[in-house]
C-alpha cells in the first residue's frame, strides 16, 4: 500500500499492516488536525463458513499514522455492524460509511461515522422513504456529506440529502427528477463543485 501526495508528486510505501488485508477490506483516509497527522483506516471482517452459514465473525480495525509511521490495531469494535461501501467519505474530520446489520445483507440501515482525531465511532439515521434500502450512495459536496437514494434500479427519480451538520441532523434537499430518463445504474460522480453543478 502506498500514499501519494499529488501536490509534490511523491509517494511513500506504508509499513505492512500487522493483520494484512482481505479482498473485502473497507478503508478510509483522513486528517487529524489536532495532531497534524494523516491516518489511514482499514476494516476487515474475518469469518468461518460452513454449509452456507457464516459464523464466528471477527472484525479487525487497523489504523496507520503517517506522522508516527506506525500501526494501531483495534479489536471488538463494530460488532454486528457491517460496512457496505468500501471507501469511507471524509468530511470535517469524520469518515463515513453506509452500514447494514448482516455480513450478507446490502440493505443500508444507518450511516456509521469515525472521528479521525478521537478514534471513536458514531451513527446517523438514513432518511429513507421507500422500501428498497440497497441503492444508497454517499458522496461529498464541498464540506458536506451527501446521501443519494434511488428507490430501485429503473427509477426515474432520486432523492438527495445533504448533511448540513454531520454531527447533528440530516436536512432534506428534495427529489431530483431527470425528466423520465432511464438509468441503467447509478454511478458516483468524480467530483461536485459549487452548489448546483457536478
Amino acid at each position: 500500500m502506498c500514499i501519494w501526495n499529488p501536490t509534490i508528486s511523491k509517494s511513500m510505501k506504508l509499513l505492512n499492516s500487522p493483520w494484512g488485508t482481505s479482498f473485502n477490506t473497507k478503508y478510509g483516509f483522513g486528517y487529524d488536525d489536532s495532531r497534524d497527522d494523516y491516518k489511514a483506516l482499514f476494516i476487515d471482517h474475518y469469518h468461518d463458513f460452513n454449509n452456507g452459514e457464516v459464523y464466528n465473525v471477527r472484525i479487525v480495525i487497523t489504523i496507520y499514522s503517517l506522522r508516527n509511521d506506525s500501526w494501531k490495531t483495534l479489536h471488538d469494535q463494530l460488532q454486528g455492524i457491517f460496512l457496505i461501501n468500501h471507501s469511507g467519505k471524509f468530511v470535517n474530520g469524520m469518515l463515513y460509511w453506509i452500514a447494514s446489520t448482516s455480513i450478507d445483507d446490502d440493505d443500508a440501515r444507518n450511516i456509521i461515522s469515525f472521528d479521525v482525531a478521537n478514534e471513536t465511532w458514531g451513527s446517523l439515521e438514513i432518511p429513507i422513504r421507500g422500501e428498497d434500502h440497497s441503492n444508497i450512495k454517499l458522496g461529498v459536496a464541498g464540506s458536506d456529506l451527501v446521501v443519494l437514494y434511488t428507490c430501485h434500479i429503473c427509477a426515474t427519480t432520486s432523492d438527495v440529502w445533504i448533511l448540513e451538520d454531520c454531527r447533528e441532523h440530516i436536512a432534506a434537499v428534495g427529489g431530483y427528477n431527470p425528466a423520465e430518463t432511464y438509468a441503467e445504474s447509478i454511478v458516483n460522480p468524480l467530483t461536485i463543485s459549487g452548489k448546483n453543478s457536478a
